[in-house]
């Protein structure tokens, strides 16, 4: 029961990731930076080890002139 629900909660956490992505993604098209930073901030706090989420939120904040959170995302 315990190994299914632990399954459950990284599904579900992963739909979370996903969907906050996606709207981190749409705040970004729309130029509204601050949203789009708050987003990536929480994406990072969720999963500091997802590849894909590091690069576009560091290509986010080098584009976006904040060079020293693109930096420590790139190192």
């Amino acid at each position: 029961i315990l190994q299914a629900q632990k399954e459950a909660n990284e599904e579900g956490l992963k739909k979370d990731i996903q969907a906050l992505e996606l709207q981190a993604d749409m705040y970004n098209i729309q130029n509204n930076v601050t949203k789009a930073k708050a987003i990536y901030e929480q994406l990072y706090k969720l999963d500091s080890t997802n590849f894909e989420i590091l690069n576009k939120a560091a290509f986010f904040y080098y584009k976006n002139r904040f060079y020293q959170s693109a930096i420590q995302l790139y190192t």
